[in-house]
């Protein structure tokens, strides 16, 4: 029996898992366009994802601060990395894969049944 209660935690939980998500994916996106050299200047980057320049600015800093090699090119108009990175992005919830994305490829379980998380 499903209370109001139990009903109440499993929808937070589940909208945890889908931010998450959300969030994974954004980065695996900047990280594409980034390898791309194709993100434009910080006012393209973030009409291309969708978020402010403020957004794209904390962002790139919080890559910056996990070491990736971010650099912006004045010339071409575009963040470019200066050596290769190679990444893994993994959510597991219960010992099952919700998402892995590892160097730009992506897999996901199909969420049936993800409403008992």
């Amino acid at each position: 029996m499903i209370t109001c209660e139990n009903y109440i935690f499993l929808t937070f939980k589940k909208r945890i898992v889908m931010s998450l998500i959300e969030d994974v994916e954004l980065l695996e996106r900047i990280i594409c366009l980034i390898r791309r050299r194709s993100t434009g200047d910080t006012e393209e980057f973030a009409s291309k994802l969708g978020k402010s320049e403020r957004t794209v600015h904390r962002l790139l800093g919080v890559l910056k601060d996990e070491k990736l090699p971010i650099k912006y090119c004045s010339k071409d108009r575009t963040y470019y990395f200066d050596e290769e990175v190679k990444y893994e992005f993994r959510i597991s919830v219960g010992g099952k894969d919700l998402l892995n994305i590892k160097g730009g490829r992506k897999s996901s379980l199909d969420l049936i049944g993800f409403e008992n998380l």
